[in-house]
């Protein structure tokens, strides 16, 4: 990767295969959320590159924060390819707590924290439902980050588009090591968590397995 930060390009790396893109014609790499906090975090890591100008745009409820550079465009475009594929053959050679940042972007990203209840039909017992997910369309992706999870000794699963972490020993141990970008908020799809932040809402999850039942 020539003379530039080498993790930074891969944490970058993992903005674009998530909510962002690139635009060869202009050498143009963007990121789009609907919280500023993610973009901060995107803005900060183009800026470990040595690249300065980064602009920021506010449209209906999304920002998006772009740059533009030749030779980062064209080792993303190597990197991860048109079809958006992680590399994982390369984060997977990381430290543990690079490896553990990497997952800390793509479950921020495109992944999140759930907790719901449900009444049991055979005692009546109300139990709770508590799993943290990563979402992609791409099978590769998903193998990768459940690859990833393993070398950190955190077990998942992959169920449909979702690679899901659950029961209380496996998500303590996403709360130690990877946990959520901080400040980002769950998004206001949620009726009952919206406004918390992510590390709040898994900080309560992990609070409901006292005397619980679920999952």
């Amino acid at each position: 990767m020539s003379n530039m930060n080498s993790f930074a390009i891969l944490k970058l790396a993992c903005f674009v295969v998530t909510d962002g893109g690139i635009y060869p014609p202009k050498n143009q790499i963007y990121f789009d959320s609907v919280d500023i906090k993610l973009i901060e975090a995107f803005t900060k890591t183009v800026r470990e590159l040595g690249i300065k100008k980064v602009y920021i745009n506010k449209g209906h409820g999304t920002f998006q924060a772009y740059f533009y550079s030749k030779e980062v465009s064209k080792t993303l475009l190597r990197l991860i390819t048109p079809e958006k594929i992680l590399p994982i053959a390369k984060i997977i050679k990381l430290s543990t707590s690079q490896i553990a940042e990497i997952l800390r972007i793509l479950f921020t990203t495109d992944g999140g924290v759930s907790l719901s209840l449900s009444k049991s039909k055979v005692d009546a017992k109300i139990r709770i439902h508590r799993k943290v997910t990563y979402t992609s369309t791409n099978s590769e992706n998903l193998k990768g980050v459940q690859l990833l999870l393993k070398s950190l000794g955190i077990r998942s699963k992959i169920q449909g588009n979702d690679v899901e972490i659950k029961g209380h020993g496996n998500l303590l141990r996403f709360k130690k090591l990877i946990g959520f970008l901080k400040g980002v908020k769950v998004t206001n799809k949620s009726k009952l968590w919206g406004g918390l932040t992510k590390n709040q809402l898994l900080n309560l999850v992990i609070k409901t397995y006292r005397n619980t039942y679920g999952e």
